[in-house]
C-alpha cells in the first residue's frame, strides 16, 4: 500500500522507504502554464491580496496585450483612492482612454468586504468615467477580483451603478471559455458609445 504524504513524499509503509517528489499544481482554463498554475495556488493561500494581483496582472496582460491596450498596475495611495489596475485603449484619434478598471481582493474577503469592494469599483469607475466624458467615453467596464475568482460590470454615462454582465463570480480555471468571451466583448466594445 503507497500513501502519499502531501506534498512530497511518497512512503510505503511495509519498505520503511520514502521518495521525494515534486508536486506539479494542476493547470487549466485560463490557468495553462506552471507560473500561473503556482500563482493560483498561491492566492488560495495568501491572506492579503498580493497574489490575486500577481495573478490578475499576468492573466491580464496575457488577453490585453495587442499594441492598442496598456495595462498598467496603480500605485496604492494611502487614501486607497485607486483601482489595483486600469486597462486603456489607444483610439485611431492617438488618444488612450480607460476602459477596464480592476479592484482585486484576497481569496478569503468576506461578504460584507465584498460590499466595500462595490462601492470602492463603482467609485473608481465614475471617477474614471468622468475623466473620460472629456474625451467622448460614454462606459467603462469594472472588473472585481477575490483571488482566483472575476465578476465583470459594465458602467454608463446612462446608468452609473455597477451592471453586472454575468450572473455570478467566475473561477479562472472552470468559466475560461466565459471568461474570454467577456474580455473578447469588452475589447471588440465601443466605450465612446452608451
Amino acid at each position: 500500500m503507497l500513501c502519499m504524504i502531501f506534498p512530497h513524499t511518497l512512503y510505503h509503509p511495509e519498505q520503511n522507504f520514502q521518495a521525494r517528489f515534486i508536486v506539479m499544481p494542476t493547470q487549466s482554463g485560463l490557468i495553462n502554464t506552471t507560473p500561473l498554475a503556482i500563482q493560483y495556488d498561491r492566492v488560495l493561500q495568501d491572506p492579503y491580496e498580493d497574489s490575486t494581483i500577481g495573478l490578475w496582472d499576468s492573466l491580464l496582460n496575457v488577453y490585453f496585450d495587442a499594441n492598442s491596450w496598456i495595462v498598467t498596475p496603480q500605485k496604492p495611495q494611502e487614501t486607497n483612492t485607486r483601482p489595483n489596475f486600469v486597462i486603456e485603449r489607444l483610439w485611431e484619434n492617438n488618444t488612450f482612454i480607460k476602459v477596464i478598471v480592476v479592484e482585486a481582493k484576497p481569496q478569503q474577503q468576506t461578504m460584507e468586504q465584498d460590499h466595500q469592494t462595490d462601492e470602492q469599483l463603482l467609485s473608481y469607475s465614475l471617477n474614471a468615467l468622468h475623466t473620460g466624458q472629456q474625451k467622448g467615453q460614454r462606459k467603462i467596464y469594472a472588473l472585481r477580483v477575490v483571488g482566483v475568482y472575476i465578476m465583470t460590470y459594465m458602467v454608463s454615462i446612462n446608468q452609473p451603478s455597477l451592471t453586472p454582465m454575468v450572473s455570478d463570480y467566475m473561477d479562472s480555471k472552470q468559466h475560461a471559455a466565459a471568461i474570454v468571451q467577456i474580455f473578447d466583448t469588452i475589447k471588440a466594445a465601443d466605450v465612446l458609445v452608451p
